[in-house]
């Protein structure tokens, strides 16, 4: 059974929502040691521009700015629209990173997306998708490599209902020779169709845990959810009982602090009891 359980970091203003097992509870402690620096994405929650409506550090084009229309989380996010032309075009914003990462490495992008209500996507030949690419000889040289996320829309991506944030996923390996990752979110548009899509929330993120291989299950699991802070990385642990002697065992990888939401899920499992706790590393 799963009962649900809100509570409020110290120091942090953000909710904090979780989902556990039933006779669980959560503790939130902070500690603090040294981890090596890894690539950063900034400004993943699109809050700040110098010059707006130009998010920084993100390069804009065709259309695509900061909009406070509506937000995942804080106030506000990117909008992508169009453009519908004859042919088909994007409209998006990319940032690129050239450190912290080699080759060999695993490395997640996520975030959220939404189909608003009050500027819809329609007509068969609107979607979104966000990718994790990786170049030789910097964004200009050879693109060695491109990972999708989920297409959201039509005409051949899963549907995106109205005002229902969709959680998106790109996971890719960094391939030899990469000296330069980008991160890009797009909105493709052609001829009649109209609307918009908004970008949320995104995360880039080393996966250092062990990947599930196991096929897709249906069987109860744990969600968790914390503010990230833009000060300090974070990692999830979970331990099966609370004693004098408990061990705490890390969960997933570390996660970037980027001041947005992180999020993952734990499966139950044949665990009767389950405690988790998150940790501020830096």
């Amino acid at each position: 059974m799963v009962t649900h359980l809100e509570g409020r970091l110290r120091g942090m203003e953000k909710r904090v929502k979780r989902i556990f097992l039933q006779a669980c509870f959560v503790l939130m402690a902070f500690g603090y040691m040294t981890i090596t620096a890894n690539a950063q994405l900034l400004n993943g929650g699109f809050e700040s521009a110098a010059v707006p409506p130009t998010p920084d550090n993100w390069t804009v084009f065709n259309g695509a700015v900061q909009s406070s229309n509506v937000a995942h989380s804080g106030s506000f996010s990117l909008k992508t629209y169009g453009p519908y032309g004859t042919n088909f075009d994007a409209s998006g914003a990319h940032q690129e990173i050239t450190s912290g990462f080699s080759a060999g490495q695993t490395w997640v992008l996520d975030g959220y997306a939404v189909n608003w209500s009050g500027d819809p996507m329609s007509g068969s030949n609107a979607w979104a998708v966000g990718q994790l690419r990786f170049f030789s000889g910097g964004i200009g040289g050879t693109l060695l490599q491109a990972t999708n996320t989920i297409a959201y829309g039509s005409p051949t991506g899963v549907s995106m209902p109205e005002n229902v944030w969709q959680h998106f996923l790109a996971i890719a390996t960094v391939p030899a020779g990469a000296d330069t990752m980008q991160i890009q979110l797009l909105h493709i548009g052609m001829g009649a169709n109209s609307g918009s899509t908004f970008f949320d929330d995104v995360n880039l993120y080393q996966q250092t845990g062990q990947v599930n291989t196991n096929a897709a299950t249906s069987q109860p699991g744990v969600q968790l959810a914390w503010p990230a802070s833009v000060s300090a990385n974070s990692q999830v642990q979970t331990t099966p009982a609370l004693t004098t002697s408990t061990v705490w065992t890390n969960l997933g990888p570390v996660w970037q602090g980027t001041g947005g939401t992180n999020s993952m899920s734990d499966v139950i499992g044949s665990a009767t009891n389950k405690f988790y706790k998150v940790i501020q590393v830096q």
